[in-house]
């Protein structure tokens, strides 16, 4: 697995496209925990708002839903809640949550995401650019 990891780093390392490089960064995730998701989410360039969704197992209707999701105070979902507090963010059973806005859980839940764990992705100047769930 580790030689597997190292090949596909390799082959990210030069000059690909983010998306492409997101998703190679990604694509381990089920290998190593089946039944496990992961993608990364990145923020707009103002940090306001979801700008795209990189994963293998996200749906196109679920990446559409995602651009345009506010980032800021109000918690809409654990990915924006974590860009913007720069602190990892849980939730155990997003159907229950009252946290979510409904637009963004009928999405997850659409996808079939009933869980969500969200750890901020720092960039320059440590500000929160995106975000990795699990």
């Amino acid at each position: 697995l580790e030689r597997q990891q190292s090949r596909r780093l390799e082959g990210i390392a030069p000059r690909r496209p983010l998306a492409e490089c997101l998703v190679a960064v990604t694509d381990p995730v089920a290998l190593l925990s089946p039944g496990t998701r992961a993608a990364v989410l990145l923020a707009n360039e103002e940090g306001t708002a979801m700008a795209s969704a990189h994963g293998t197992d996200l749906g196109p209707e679920f990446a559409v839903a995602v651009v345009g999701a506010p980032i800021g105070e109000i918690a809409i979902g654990t990915c924006g809640t974590a860009i913007f507090s720069g602190e990892p963010v849980s939730c155990a059973d997003i159907a229950a949550s009252d946290v979510w806005a409904q637009e963004w859980r009928d999405a997850c839940l659409k996808e079939g995401i009933r869980a969500c764990h969200s750890v901020p992705v720092a960039g320059p100047g440590e500000r929160a650019v995106a975000s990795l769930f699990l």
